[in-house]
């Protein structure tokens, strides 16, 4: 799977849930809502959500060579104005302080840098509000 061989799966999960596609198709599919998207190359885009007190936590991942096109875009758009009619607060945790900036631009505030969170390395634990979402522009077609 791409998210192996990328080197993305030790991007974004604990060390303990590093272990294969096979377990990650398995969050997915016990997440509350779980999206994805495919091309000729195969699965570019996963997004699943797992609810919480009021709110649901968020795990994203999208192929490299998808990042930064439009159809991305559009469909996180798409998702997230659909998660928040169910939920309020939208919630992530980041190991990635890169990531850090994107989240601000989307609206995201940077709630709790927890130290030693994945291992020795610290992760950051990022929020969004529906209102502040509100705010996000809906892309445009290419």
């Amino acid at each position: 799977m791409e998210l192996e061989k990328s080197g993305d799966l030790k991007k974004m999960f604990f060390e303990k849930e590093q272990t294969s596609s096979y377990d990650f198709m398995t969050l997915l599919v016990n997440s509350y809502m779980s999206f994805f998207d495919v091309d000729e190359k195969g699965i570019w885009m996963l997004v699943w959500f797992n609810p919480w007190l009021n709110g649901t936590w968020m795990g994203l991942w999208c192929r490299e060579d998808m990042r930064f096109k439009m159809s991305f875009s559009k469909n996180l758009f798409t998702i997230m104005t659909e998660a928040f009619k169910l939920t309020p607060v939208i919630i992530g945790v980041t190991k990635q302080p890169d990531l850090l900036e994107i989240h601000k631009k989307l609206g995201y505030n940077i709630s709790l840098i927890v130290p030693e969170l994945y291992g020795n390395d610290p992760g950051w634990i990022v929020s969004l509000h529906r209102n502040d979402f509100k705010h996000m522009r809906k892309p445009k077609d290419e």
